[in-house]
């Protein structure tokens, strides 16, 4: 008995746990295609980050097939496809596969095909294009030039090395300034704080001053008639424009020293202000990198941003339907579970088992004791189908013999 009732109570669980399990199948859309004529492609991709088993094939946003499996290869990822041999005439070799982000949020990816344009069909076909345009793609092809489209993501991942290298540049750009800075300031402090400096300043006011001086003595000259006084003074004015040379040379030598020192400060200055620009270029590039990158992200999450309401609205639909499902398995399991339920009786309480036993022996007696009473409805009704006559007076009126009716 006890052998008995531990085989019925596993036989009623492993019809409920296939029951949900056929529920749950057909809720959560995972039926396989049986049904379906599908032929293989065997696609070489970059890598398949996003891409698993099942992932949806589409053209032109319609599904046409599914994912099989996808295996590492030596520097590609080989991942084979099955489509449905009822769009096997849309898809020719016009059309290339690649793999596209499905998801923003959860960064799935979807394979698809689409419409190349010339110049990706030349790259992937090379010589064969004309040949191979408007043909079908066949069973088992292996296509080796599967497109990975770069996620916005991983660009902007990729953008931190460049603007870690910018930033970098403009520091250095910075410190080079301030110490060209530095330099200037140190030479004018140089200049006007040392006593060469002040020498210089009055020095250079004396020559001019004495040279001032000797023009005068010209203009005197000029105006006297005394020839002896006149030699004179163009012999101290030879003199006097002699010395006013030797300290206009001294005062040139200074300034050419000043000016060494300034173009070796200009030069400093030229080099900073180079380095400053090629940062600035590279800081201009790397901005705009980032810039294209957003413009591409507020692409992606404008339709999200404009459905946002629809979207929330279709996930909270499919919360709700989840969350009754699991409510409603939530409360068949404790009915299963109840100890007043008909299923915990059939299991445990054996006067139940006796009834159930009982019940079935009923049956199955009525059923050999209904043998004989259909046999005999089967003669009776074979009697009548002989002769009608037996079933009443107007039988027993006609002079007919029995036993002439139709069978």
């Amino acid at each position: 008995m006890d052998d008995n009732r531990l085989k019925f109570g596993v036989g009623v669980l492993v019809i409920a746990a296939i029951g949900i399990g056929v529920i749950l199948t057909f809720l959560f859309g995972a039926i396989p295609r049986v049904f379906t004529q599908e032929f293989e492609l065997n696609v070489l991709f970059p890598n398949a980050d996003g891409i698993s088993s099942n992932t949806k094939v589409l053209l032109r946003g319609v599904e046409i097939g599914r994912v099989l499996e996808k295996k590492l290869q030596d520097e590609d990822v080989l991942v084979r496809i099955a489509i449905e041999s009822a769009y096997q005439d849309k898809l020719t070799h016009e059309y290339l596969p690649r793999i596209v982000t499905g998801s923003v949020i959860t960064r799935d990816a979807k394979l698809e095909f689409y419409k190349a344009d010339e110049e990706d069909l030349k790259v992937a076909w090379q010589q064969q294009l004309p040949l191979v345009r408007n043909q079908r793609y066949t069973d088992a092809q292996y296509i080796s030039n599967g497109i990975k489209k770069s996620d916005p993501f991983d660009l902007i991942a990729n953008l931190e090395e460049e603007l870690t290298v910018t930033l970098q540049s403009v520091s250095q750009a910075s410190d080079s300034i301030r110490q060209v800075g530095d330099n200037v300031n140190s030479v004018v402090k140089q200049m006007t704080e040392s006593e060469n400096g002040e020498a210089l300043s009055l020095q250079a006011r004396d020559t001019l001053i004495a040279f001032q001086e000797a023009m005068n003595s010209v203009k005197k000259m000029l105006d006297e008639n005394d020839l002896n006084e006149t030699v004179k003074d163009i012999r101290s004015l030879v003199n006097e424009t002699k010395d006013a040379a030797a300290s206009a040379k001294v005062v040139m030598d200074e300034f050419q020293g000043v000016g060494v020192v300034a173009e070796k400060t200009i030069r400093n200055i030229d080099a900073t202000v180079d380095t400053v620009r090629v940062s600035a270029e590279s800081a201009q590039r790397s901005f705009a990198s980032a810039e294209k990158v957003v413009q591409n992200i507020e692409t992606i999450t404008d339709p999200i941003a404009e459905n946002s309401d629809e979207i929330v609205r279709q996930a909270m639909t499919s919360l709700r339907n989840l969350d009754q499902t699991l409510k409603e398995v939530q409360q068949f399991s404790r009915a299963l579970n109840n100890s007043n339920g008909t299923v915990r009786k059939l299991i445990a309480d054996d006067e139940m088992y006796w009834n159930l036993k009982r019940t079935l022996e009923n049956v199955e007696m009525a059923t050999a004791k209904l043998r004989p009473i259909m046999d005999d409805v089967r003669i009776f009704s074979d009697k009548i189908a002989r002769d009608p006559r037996e079933l009443g007076v107007r039988g027993a009126l006609n002079n007919r013999p029995s036993g002439f009716g139709l069978k």
